[in-house]
């Protein structure tokens, strides 16, 4: 079975605790594997994702503090592909895009950013889909 795990990029601890952990959350129940919040460390968001899975089950793993571009490139090196989430991406309603994903076969790093992301997370180097 394939693995999923999100990237979450940009926290901002303040403003974006609330909505980081619904990412999480809503990851979680999903079927994804765990989090990595990146580049960045949030003691609050790890507890209370921690609660939930603590609470309702599920393996889920949380990570955070780790550099997104090493994130991403230990994900690449293990022969994982990444999908960026973004309004600029591929639409999945009038594209082929999700069959393209699942034809790969290959564990899946979602990146989703929280403020503006740097340009490169749309490059080939970095994300193989931007959806």
């Amino acid at each position: 079975m394939v693995k999923v795990i999100v990237l979450r990029w940009g926290h901002r601890p303040e403003r974006d605790k609330r909505l980081t952990t619904h990412v999480a959350l809503t990851a979680r129940a999903l079927g994804a594997s765990g989090i990595i919040l990146s580049d960045i460390e949030d003691e609050k968001v790890k507890e209370t994702v921690e609660e939930v899975v603590k609470n309702w089950g599920g393996p889920f793993f949380f990570e955070m503090g780790k550099p997104w571009r090493k994130a991403v490139k230990e994900w690449k090196q293990k022969g994982g592909i990444v999908v960026h989430l973004t309004a600029y991406g591929e639409n999945i309603q009038t594209s082929n895009v999700l069959e393209r994903i699942r034809a790969t076969g290959k564990d899946i790093m979602v990146i989703i950013g929280s403020k503006k992301v740097p340009g490169e997370f749309f490059s080939e180097r970095i994300s193989d889909f931007n959806v």
